[in-house]
Parts: structure tokens; C-alpha cells; sequence
């Protein structure tokens, strides 16, 4: 069995899963009907809120979905954090490649306004899973990493990460 070829649908199923398991997070609280105010504690007891999208409910601690989509926050000192670098290093070895697992649509910026008055990095990129097609949006400040991610069946790469960041903008 090739594990390069397994990469991208590891990738993609941490992001979709990542916060599941309940290690470095207490329970977040969401709104009941889905979207609206959301707060995540983390190990160290800080706290972050956010604003959900309408649909958005809590599935896990610290991580919301609605429909096919994802949305998680994980802090550097929680186990279930992968780095934005080590992840952008995985995406670019997929460029070009063919196939199913093909990356295509990546973007990747270095000082992208984030978080409040945080800046940090945002990773972009379409691909598939076992030939489901996936679109990922990373971003990362040195206090904090949000991950979205949507199946890409009828979304693109732009409109996406437009979405991520006007829920990234209401982070604090």
C-alpha cells in the first residue's frame, strides 16, 4: 500500500474530525439552534469566541458543523494541533500530481490579517479524498488555528475562503 497516496485523505479527515476527541478542550458552548455566539476553552483554561455561521452546531468540543462542513479551533499546545507549515508541506507534494488526491487551487498566504487584530498564515486548497473532492482553509496566528473545511462539489477554492475569513474576522 502507497502511504504517500493516503496522505491527502489522512489530511482531510483530521481537519474534519480534528477536536473530536476531547483531549486539550473542556466543552464549548453554541447557541441551540445553530450559528450565532460560540466560546471554546482550552486546557490551559483560555478562552475564545467566535461567531458561527447560521447552521453551525457544536459536534465536538471546539469544533461545529452544518451539513458537509467543518469548523474547528485548536491551540498550539493541544494535542490534536498540526502545523500550518507541516500541513502547506504535505498539500504542495500533491501539486500536479493527477488523479484523485491532486491538489489544485492552492493558496498560501504569510501575513494575512486574522484573529481579531491577529495576523498569521492562511493555507487554501482543493483536493479529494477516495475521490471525494474537498476544499480546505487553514489559518494560523501563534495563539491559535482555525480549520474549515466543505465538501467541494459544487463550492470553489475563492468563495470558500472568503467564507473563512469573515468567520476568522470575528475571532477574539
Amino acid at each position: 500500500m502507497n502511504t504517500r497516496r493516503l496522505a491527502p485523505l489522512a489530511l482531510g479527515l483530521i481537519l474534519l474530525l480534528v477536536g473530536c476527541a476531547p483531549a486539550g478542550h473542556a466543552p464549548a458552548a453554541t447557541a441551540s439552534a445553530g450559528g450565532g455566539p460560540a466560546t471554546c476553552r482550552f486546557e490551559d483554561e483560555s478562552t475564545v469566541a467566535l461567531e458561527l455561521p447560521a447552521g453551525f452546531v457544536e459536534s465536538a468540543p471546539c469544533t461545529w458543523s452544518f451539513g458537509d462542513s467543518s469548523l474547528s479551533i485548536t491551540s498550539p499546545t493541544g494535542d490534536d494541533f498540526i502545523d500550518i507549515e507541516d500541513q502547506r508541506a504535505e498539500a504542495e507534494g500533491w501539486i500536479g500530481v493527477g488523479g484523485d488526491e491532486e491538489v489544485s487551487d492552492f493558496s498560501f498566504e504569510e501575513d494575512a490579517d486574522l484573529f481579531a487584530a491577529q495576523r498569521g498564515q492562511i493555507l487554501a486548497y482543493r483536493s479529494a479524498a477516495d475521490g471525494v473532492p474537498i476544499i480546505v482553509v487553514v489559518g494560523q496566528s501563534a495563539e491559535l488555528q482555525l480549520s474549515f473545511s466543505v465538501s467541494a462539489d459544487e463550492a470553489e477554492v475563492a468563495t470558500e475562503l472568503a467564507r473563512f475569513r469573515s468567520i476568522a474576522a470575528t475571532v477574539g
